[in-house]
């Protein structure tokens, strides 16, 4: 089944290109088709939000995807369904975004933080009203959380693109090293003798690089762990 739309008005904007982020402080227009009179905006500013519809129009449909994909292609996201994610790259290439009314002009509607580029095709104008909001507020995903608070690349544990590793194992074996010296002492103390206790060194030692590479790699332990409970609650 197919199902033809009829564009009923483009983006007037200044990016051409797309972008992930940073719209917030995006102004745009929206000039109706031409088959569109005024009266097609009439009341559209007595609200404060519309919902606009728009299409991906430069997504090249070698590129949809129609299973799952790292949001933002970051290899560091795990995976989930493209209808589980806000990526342009999807069937159909609807895009939805909530913007602020700023004004209308004849057949034009100004509105802010439209992250659509100049040119896009648009579908639909929904006003916002409050009554047709999710009940109770929306819960998202802890990634998804940590994206919004600008966190876009989450840590992780990974050997393989970790480059702070070296730092970490200098740390490390610093650590080592200077707790050997300092319980070079403790030790002839302990063992009240000229020489040393090498199994009381080597422990103590051990202790400080463990706590070392605890506290290098919190971060990153913590935030992988998050998003595989996260994960798990997902199903």
């Amino acid at each position: 089944m197919t199902a033809p739309l009829e564009p009923v008005g483009f983006v007037s904007a200044v990016r051409a290109h797309p972008e992930d982020d940073f719209w917030g402080g995006e102004e745009s227009c929206i000039a109706l088709a031409g088959q569109f009179t005024a009266e097609a905006l009439a009341g559209i500013a007595e609200f404060s939000h519309v919902e606009i519809l728009f299409l991906f129009h430069q997504v090249e449909p070698a590129k949809i995807v129609t299973g799952a994909r790292h949001p933002r292609n970051n290899p560091h996201w795990l995976a989930v369904g493209i209808f589980a994610q806000r990526g342009k790259n999807r069937p159909n290439c609807i895009g939805s975004t909530i913007c602020r009314v700023l004004r209308v002009e004849e057949t034009r509607l100004y509105v802010a933080e439209l992250d659509a580029i100049d040119g896009t095709p648009v579908i639909d104008i929904k006003p916002v009203m409050a009554e047709f909001l999710p009940r109770g507020g929306s819960t998202a995903t802890r990634l998804v959380a940590r994206a919004h608070a600008g966190v876009l690349v989450p840590e992780r544990l990974d050997w393989s693109t970790d480059r702070n590793r070296p730092v970490k194992a200098v740390a490390g074996l610093a650590l080592g090293v200077l707790a050997c010296v300092m319980l070079s002492g403790v030790s002839a103390t302990w063992t009240q003798a000229n020489t040393y206790d090498p199994l009381v060194i080597l422990c103590v030692a051990g202790v400080f690089s463990l706590t070392s590479a605890i506290a290098s790699f919190w971060p990153a332990w913590k935030a992988s762990t998050m998003d595989l409970i996260a994960a798990l609650r997902q199903g």
